[in-house]
């Protein structure tokens, strides 16, 4: 028996994953001590430190620090 193995195209592998990551990654989480603007957590994005920390950015300034 023999097992046949198809691997997607690129457009069926970007469909799916479009549909997989269409969650919110971004939490706000304080306001950016630049500009007064947001400073949003980014979820997906995970430095591997102990203990782990994640990006974080203003959407106004670009401002960018790291938080657990």
């Amino acid at each position: 028996m023999k097992i046949e193995t198809r691997l997607p195209t690129e457009e069926e592998y970007r469909s799916v994953t479009e549909k997989v990551y269409t969650f919110n990654d971004k939490i706000p989480i304080f306001q950016c001590p630049k500009c007064g603007g947001t400073v949003y957590k980014h979820i997906d994005v995970v430095l591997a430190c102990y203990p782990p920390k994640y990006t974080a950015t203003c959407d106004n300034c670009g401002y960018l620090t790291y938080v657990r």
